[in-house]
């Protein structure tokens, strides 16, 4: 009787170890533990962590591609050929050249994220991590679409994660354009 009742302890042990271990890999392996990753970070002050799970780059690039419409007003009908064949020339010209120079830009742009995150109050860190919590997260494979609310207006900023394959680790890689350009007109106006 003892000897079944220690295997039966110890089948209980191993598959309570096994389902624990597998909620941890799970966990682990979530957009919301990078974002919870990232809240921590930024509450450390630790930049070179944050940085670890935001392609800045990728993001800067999206953010060119997805201002194209501000950039470039629609066609006026009034215009003749060569003011529609300057529009065009233009547009090609910028979007071979302003990637370029934001790369050039890169620290820049980095330094001045840096900042403005090291400037954030204790009460704003706080509520980014209740956001980061409530955090509305849709997973498609290798993508998440992530959406925070801001409890004070309701409005949400929304932003792409992609999981390198082969670290496993979620990276934010594009921010929806109409919502920072909304954050920014509220932060620096």
């Amino acid at each position: 009787m003892k000897r079944s009742a220690i295997i039966i302890f110890s089948t209980v042990i191993l598959l309570a170890a096994l389902v624990t271990g597998g909620l941890y890999w799970r966990w682990v392996n979530s957009p919301r533990y990078a974002l919870q990753q990232m809240v921590l970070a930024i509450q450390a002050k630790d930049m070179d962590k944050l940085f670890k799970y935001v392609d800045l780059q990728e993001i800067v690039t999206n953010m060119v591609q997805a201002s194209g419409k501000d950039l470039f007003p629609p066609e006026d009908k009034d215009m003749d050929e060569w003011d529609r064949l300057g529009r065009r020339l233009g547009q090609k010209v910028a979007k071979f050249l302003l990637p370029r120079l934001l790369e050039k830009f890169d620290q820049q742009i980095k330094k001045a994220v840096e900042q403005y995150l090291l400037d954030l109050s204790q009460g704003e860190v706080l509520a980014l991590a209740a956001a980061v919590t409530t955090a509305e997260i849709d997973t498609r494979g290798d993508l998440a679409e992530v959406k925070l609310l801001d409890p004070k207006t309701g409005e949400q900023f929304r932003f792409l994660m992609r999981r390198n394959p082969a670290t496993k680790e979620w990276r934010i890689v594009s921010i929806r354009y109409e919502d920072l350009k909304r954050l920014l007109k509220r932060e620096l106006l």
